[in-house]
């Protein structure tokens, strides 16, 4: 290298190199080679969202009529020397995993990512740039040799080969090299002198740049001693400042060090740093501008040290955001438009600032209005962002080029057909309400509102064309889809336009203007509540004209009763929630005493009420009848004299008195459905079955099922030939025993009293016209009543018999031809399937347990009544 006093740098490098260590390369000025592999630096590794899809006919189109005019650019090889460009800067695309020049150093001539290719054009006139006659970037330009360095670690840890000189270094240049030293010492040459002279070919300027934060001192390695003999590594002197020593042990007194070691002595990835002459010390967080040979280039020191190479990304003191792209020698790229897919992002086009030398977040009208996403390339399609307090919505075409300020007609940014309103000022479509252009609203997807949208505590209405309704005051209307319903319109005047209320609002009833009474606009629909409208905080009571229940209220909260939102007096409890009434629900405590308000009504259970599994009680002022656990209450509270209610939850937590039949213990009680309390005396039901029960509610016969008690009830009047009657309730699948007295003016027996209450399997349904067993009123022996004994044929065996061999059944009891009474069909051995009771089964016999069957067949002599029902 012409500009190196010496070759005892690399001498030594081989030297080590020969030995088996790993020896680094500190001279002044030296570029790492075009093939040095990229570091893993900030801001690299998400990848870049797809540009917005388009077809190939499209490529380069722009919305709204608009043609582009713009060339694809192509870049020099970086590794070749190149004459100055006057027009825009491109880099070539290089391989950041292999760390070699991708395509020959030329950008691909593909498609920009997931969009069609710009069209080629004239290429676009680029701001003239602060260094005249500035060469391509490579090594080759500054006529600086490369190959010493090797290539670089690649950021997912594979080693490339070494950086050393020479690996057969002989027996001569060892001599020369000690004849070398010698000669220095006698001339009584000063190392650092040489040092310097060897960076006399190099500048470094350094310009204020974007500055990001430097790693904390304890996140480096404060235990390194400063020593001049600590070859190969770096060293942090007492100001703070790193210092690196080379193989040799010498003191790099400025220009570039390419190393593996990082700023801890730990190996990893091979770096570059710049190492600044004026100090000797490394620098951190700022743009340097080198110059070389007369070449001047950019690099970027990262708070890491090492220089960026790649994609960078740094927030300034400035607040702006800068992204910095550079090549693997970490020369930044030239200013203007860089259309590349060497970033990590595909095909993407950039603009890079010529003051900041990196591409600027943000919108920017150099070169033409774009721009600059966070990844650092420029918008493709439709992008949110967000600026202060204002959402935008960027629109642009496939060269990124921004769409004109004005309405966009479009369905080139994927929403289909729509309507955009490009703010002149922001470049892009604001989202909310404007009255630019007309009145109308942006939506967070860019495209102007048709139709209703909500925004707020507001409600925009738009007709197809994204007009919006203008309008103050009060509107009844069944056009917005809703029904007939009552909207109230407001004007923004900051804004221009104007929506309708929602939300809590005072309004005049009659002319729409400011008044007292208060209002509730539907957050969904707009309209206002009218009636009653149910809230996590209780119920909104209103009157058909939407007047809410406050403006009539002069009170805090409490109880409340009025006729007015009901046609009846009705009794409330108001509670205030953030300043408004609403009408309290479910169970509460006032005072110690239980209250429940209605959830869709708002107001409070009165007397006795259906309510879940039973009966809400309550007296006129609403206080519950109530117990924390389930139980008997015994009270004249309600009734003027004591009765007794058996309390238990009726479901959510509401206690309430239990109806119907049921049992508590071994005792039977039914709980009256006009008034809750349980029967004591004779009650007939509304289903006309007639209970029995002492002074405690304990019912008489137990064992009755609600069944038994229908037949209980259905059976009374009539009589039969003898003591017994049988019921059967087919649908219930029940079999009900009574026992009767003899009347004499009769000549039978009558008043019935329960004596069993059995399951029992009935006919099929489609067996004997969908009945399975026949309805209606027989008598055991009697409507021809026999069974088939044999199964050759019918042959008269009687009305009964101990086993029926045809249907292996035992004790058939007949009453009406083939059918009557008898035990279920024999499993295994057995007479008593349960499996068979309480179901349709038989041809349309009644099938029971084998024991009841029995008593039947034992007690039931003919003449006895059978009632099928």
């Amino acid at each position: 290298m012409n500009h190196l006093r010496s070759s005892r740098p690399a001498v030594v490098a081989g030297l080590v190199a020969t030995l088996g260590l790993t020896a680094t390369l500190a001279v002044a000025p030296v570029t790492a080679a075009a093939d040095e592999l990229p570091a893993a630096v900030e801001g690299i590794g998400a990848e870049a969202p797809a540009p917005v899809e388009q077809t190939a006919d499209q490529a380069g189109a722009l919305p709204a009529g608009r043609s582009d005019d713009e060339a694809q650019l192509l870049a020099d090889d970086p590794g070749q020397p190149a004459q100055p460009a006057d027009d825009a800067i491109v880099i070539g695309a290089y391989d950041e995993g292999a760390g070699k020049p991708a395509s020959g150093g030329q950008a691909p001539t593909a498609d920009e990512g997931a969009p069609e290719t710009p069209e080629t054009s004239a290429v676009p006139e680029a701001p003239a740039d602060p260094v005249v006659d500035e060469p391509a970037d490579g090594d080759a330009a500054a006529d600086i040799p490369t190959a010493e360095e090797g290539e670089a670690q690649v950021p997912g840890g594979e080693q490339a080969a070494g950086e050393t000189a020479d690996a057969d270094v002989t027996e001569d240049a060892e001599t020369e090299d000690a004849a070398d030293a010698e000669q220095d010492a006698e001339q009584g040459a000063d190392p650092e002198l040489d040092a310097d002279a060897e960076g006399a070919d190099a500048e470094q300027v350094a310009e204020e740049g974007p500055i990001e934060p430097a790693a904390s001192e304890d996140e480096r390695d404060d235990s390194v001693a400063v020593e001049a003999s600590q070859a190969n590594s770096w060293v942090k002197d007492e100001s703070g400042a790193y210092r690196w020593y080379d193989a040799a042990g010498n003191l790099s007194q400025g220009g570039w060090v390419v190393t593996d070691k990082n700023l801890d002595n730990v190996s990893g990835e091979l770096q570059r740093y710049w190492i600044e002459a004026d100090t000797g010390a490394l620098a951190f967080s700022k743009l340097l501008t080198i110059i070389e040979n007369g070449v001047t280039y950019w690099s970027y020191a990262t708070a890491d040290g090492y220089v960026v190479r790649g994609k960078h990304t740094v927030v300034g003191a400035d607040g702006n955001v800068y992204v910095y792209l550079a090549d693997n020698d970490g020369r930044l790229a030239g200013t203007g438009w860089v259309v590349s897919d060497a970033y990590g992002d595909g095909l993407q086009r950039y603009w890079v600032d010529e003051e900041a030398h990196a591409a600027v977040v943000g919108y920017s009208s150099d070169g033409w209005d774009h721009y600059t996403t966070e990844k650092g390339y420029v918008a493709r399609g439709k992008v949110a962002a967000t600026e202060g307090d204002r959402q935008l919505v960027y629109l642009a075409d496939n060269d990124g080029r921004l769409a004109e300020a004005g309405w966009v007609v479009s369905d080139a940014y994927g929403d289909g057909l729509q309507r955009y309103w490009v703010d002149a000022e922001a470049h892009a479509a604001v989202v909310g309400p404007s009255a630019d252009g007309w009145a109308h609203f942006t939506t967070p997807e860019g495209y102007v509102a048709r139709g209703f949208v909500s925004y707020g505590d507001r409600i925009y209405v738009a007709n197809n064309d994204g007009l919006l309704e203008d309008r103050e005051g009060w509107l009844v209307t069944d056009a917005y889809g809703h029904g007939l319903q009552r909207y109230f319109f407001a004007h923004d005047e900051l804004t221009g336009c104007s929506f309708i209320q929602t939300g809590f609002f005072q309004a005049d009833l009659l002319t729409g203007g400011a008044g007292e009474l208060w209002f509730y606009g539907n957050p969904e629909l707009g309209y206002v509540a009218r009636g009653k409208m149910g809230t996590k905080n209780g119920v909104l009571i209103a009157d058909n004209d939407g007047v809410l229940a406050e403006s009539y209220v002069d009170f805090p909260e409490g109880m409340y009763v009025t006729d007015r939102f009901d046609g009846q007096l009705r009794r409330y409890y108001f509670v205030r929630v953030d300043g408004h009434l609403f009408a309290k629900t479910g169970v509460f405590v006032v005072d110690g005493e239980h209250y429940f308000g209605y959830e869709d009504e708002g107001y409070l259970a009165i007397g006795r009420s259906a309510y879940g599994r039973g009966m809400i009680v309550a007296d006129n002022d609403g206080r519950l009848l109530w117990s924390d656990v389930e139980g008997w209450v015994v009270t004249d509270r309600f009734d003027g004299a004591p009765e007794r209610y058996y309390l238990w939850d009726l479901g959510g937590g509401v206690m309430g008195a239990r109806l119907g039949l049921f049992k508590v213990g071994a005792n039977q009680y039914y709980g009256r459905e006009d008034t809750g309390y349980v029967v004591r005396g004779t009650y007939t039901a509304p289903g006309g079955q007639t209970f029995y029960a002492d002074n405690d509610g304990k019912l008489s016969y137990t064992f009755l099922t609600s069944a038994g008690w229908s037949a209980l009830e259905r059976i009374k009047g009539l009589y039969s030939w003898t003591q017994y009657l049988i019921a059967v309730d087919v649908t219930n699948h029940r079999t009900v025993v009574f026992q009767g007295g003899y009347i004499q003016s009769k000549g039978c027996y009558g008043n019935w009293t329960p004596l069993y209450d059995w399951g029992c399997g009935t006919g099929r349904l489609y067996y004997h016209d969908g009945e399975g067993t026949p309805r209606g009123t027989y008598t055991i022996g009697g409507g021809g009543a026999d069974y088939n004994w044999m199964p050759g044929g019918y042959v008269p065996g009687g009305y009964r018999t101990t086993y029926w061999v045809k249907n292996d059944v035992k004790y058939f009891t007949g009453f009406f031809l083939n059918l009557g009474f008898h035990s279920t069909v024999g499993i295994e051995g057995g007479y008593s399937d349960s499996s068979q009771l309480g179901v349709n089964i038989s041809h349309g016999c009644i099938r029971l347990l084998e024991k009841n069957a029995k008593w039947i067949y034992d007690n039931a002599l003919p003449g006895t009544k059978v009632v099928v029902y």
